[in-house]
């Protein structure tokens, strides 16, 4: 990790963070994705799995706050919803606010419990002011990047 490694003369430009932190959130993904692939195939994608976690910190959320949560257009978020109400993961669709049921609960924690251990295991090595640094990083990206309205979800239950 040579940017934890090697101070820098300059500080690096706004531009330069962000292709940073982009692509390390694209290797995080795919990452996580393939692990919940791995631990549940042919089950729930990425956008799913984004649709159950927010309505498991937002109950009684509304369509269109989903939408704008996992960046659907309120058809297709209507579509994710619906699917993932036929499965039994979220209640009833035709009511106005949504909410995950018991099962979509315990899947979506179970999902969330490997992902994490996949990345964990890749970060397992790292030293113990490496691992604050990106703690701390981590925390600052998520308030930045966070919509305005939408609190912050690195601080919320499930195990994290």
């Amino acid at each position: 990790m040579k940017l934890l490694d090697q101070p820098s003369t300059r500080a690096p430009t706004a531009a330069e963070v962000a292709a940073l932190v982009l692509n390390a959130a694209q290797l995080v993904v795919r990452l996580a994705r393939a692990e919940v692939r791995r631990q549940h195939p042919g089950n729930l994608s990425l956008t799913q799995l984004r649709a159950l976690d927010y309505l498991s910190a937002d109950p009684d959320a509304s369509l269109s706050a989903v939408a704008d949560y996992v960046g659907l257009t309120l058809p297709s978020t209507s579509v994710l919803i619906d699917g993932l109400a036929g499965r039994g993961l979220v209640g009833d669709r035709r009511r106005l606010r949504l909410r995950l049921t018991a099962a979509g609960n315990a899947g979506l924690r179970t999902v969330l419990v490997a992902a994490r251990a996949a990345v964990a295991d890749r970060l397992k090595d790292l030293a113990p002011r490496d691992r604050a640094l990106i703690t701390r990083a981590m925390a600052r990206i998520s308030a930045a990047a966070a919509p305005t309205g939408h609190a912050a979800r690195s601080n919320r239950s499930h195990g994290r």
